[in-house]
């Protein structure tokens, strides 16, 4: 039977490693990239931990638009991050550092795919002859539909050709800028614009088939 007095000691203690843990943490999410950096290349492995949590949804988002497999995310994302920690020390802070495992992320599942022989992920395209759609116009009505549509959405952008899935992800729900989309893809910003537009076309014409009362809206909140 363990003593009172141990008792307390042992919860002071823990007290005490909790409050140094909940400092730590506020002191890492304070880092910007520079300072993480620091942190990595110095071999703070609390750091390298901190950094697979602050873009695991990145990294997995883009293994499952671009292989549609959990298994196989699954393991593209061990490799991701193994070559982000294998070649931080290359990283020279040109971009973004969430940039930089974006475009690692991507290269990795594209030659996954390659490996795999499967269809290539970005078709060439003739920008010219591609229908420039205006963006949707906004609605504040839209968040009255929102959980019945983000259900539809969702299981259109499943159906999504893959490069349209990839980009979907990285704009909208990534938030990275048409030059970040670029620097992750290599694809050029008006190709990236135009097939965004054509997305979003479809996913518009899905809705409407699928909710046919569902009219003037600000769909882009749905993507």
């Amino acid at each position: 039977m363990v003593k009172k007095g141990c008792r307390n000691y042992c919860f002071i203690i823990f007290i005490e490693v909790f409050a140094t843990f909940r400092s730590l943490k506020r002191l890492i999410l304070r880092m910007n990239d520079e300072d993480l950096l620091k942190q990595l290349r110095s071999g703070n492995n609390e750091s390298y931990r901190y950094l697979i949590d602050t873009h695991r949804n990145l990294v997995w988002n883009i293994s499952l638009r671009m292989t549609g497999s959990k298994s196989v995310s699954e393991d593209l994302f061990q490799e991701v991050f193994f070559r982000v920690y294998k070649d931080i020390g290359k990283f020279r802070g040109e971009s973004k550092l969430s940039t930089w495992i974006g475009s690692i992320s991507f290269n990795v599942c594209s030659d996954y795919l390659r490996r795999k022989n499967r269809q290539r992920i970005f078709e060439d395209v003739d920008i010219a002859n591609l229908e420039q759609i205006s963006p949707w116009d906004k609605n504040p009505g839209a968040e009255l539909y929102s959980l019945e549509i983000n259900e539809i959405v969702a299981g259109i952008i499943d159906n999504l050709k893959t490069s349209y899935k990839v980009l979907i992800n990285l704009y909208h729900i990534e938030e990275f800028s048409y030059k970040e989309i670029a620097e992750i893809t290599k694809m050029p910003v008006g190709t990236i614009k135009s097939y965004l537009n054509r997305a979003r076309a479809i996913i518009k014409d899905e809705i409407l088939k699928n909710v046919p009362d569902f009219k003037e809206i600000h769909y882009e909140s749905f993507v």
